[in-house]
């Protein structure tokens, strides 16, 4: 088995997999993880199906333009993420988006954005993983948290039965900021 965070990182790449794996019969089933990024081809994606592809899910995280620029991961219009689930599904390739809902300041509109970008292409679409924001330590959110007027909830502490959550728990999953509307 082989597993890549973003199977389209270099589509280049992942074409002469795909050709390596049909030319030399490898009958195997697998997935990966997409981003909508330029190269998502209906000749790629036709490859990718005849090499074994069964699902790609795509790390969109938010339709909405301007959720997806603060969080640095602009870059594709709704328009072109529509063809390639409309592409890749009428050849046989499953789809699954991975959402992140309650983004820091994101509004109500925001967030119907992406709940219609869903219902629009809801006949191209296996599966949605919606889960909300963690901030994790190190990252650039929360190296901006202060700016963002971000704060946490007090760690909890668990009895000694439950060690484990305890340590391993991250206590900076819970997070608010004094707007209303950033509470899920």
């Amino acid at each position: 088995g082989f597993n890549d965070l973003t199977i389209n990182a270099d589509t280049k790449l992942l074409a002469n997999l795909s050709k390596k794996l049909t030319e030399e019969k490898i009958d195997i089933s697998w997935a990966g993880t997409a981003r909508f990024i330029p190269g998502l081809t209906k000749d790629l994606l036709k490859g990718l199906g005849k090499a074994g592809c069964r699902q790609i899910d795509f790390g969109m995280e938010s339709a909405s333009n301007s959720v997806r620029e603060r969080m640095n991961k602009s870059g594709y219009d709704k328009v072109y993420a529509s063809k390639v689930l409309k592409t890749g599904h009428s050849l046989g390739i499953n789809h699954a988006l991975l959402l992140i809902i309650g983004f820091v300041g994101e509004t109500d509109k925001e967030f119907n954005e992406t709940l219609k970008f869903v219902l629009d292409n809801k006949d191209n679409l296996k599966e949605i993983h919606a889960g909300g924001l963690y901030i994790m330590k190190g990252t650039p959110l929360y190296e901006m948290r202060d700016r963002l007027g971000i704060k946490f909830h007090p760690r909890m502490r668990f009895n000694k039965g439950m060690r484990f959550w305890d340590e391993y728990i991250h206590p900076d999953y819970n997070w608010y900021t004094d707007d209303p509307e950033d509470t899920l």
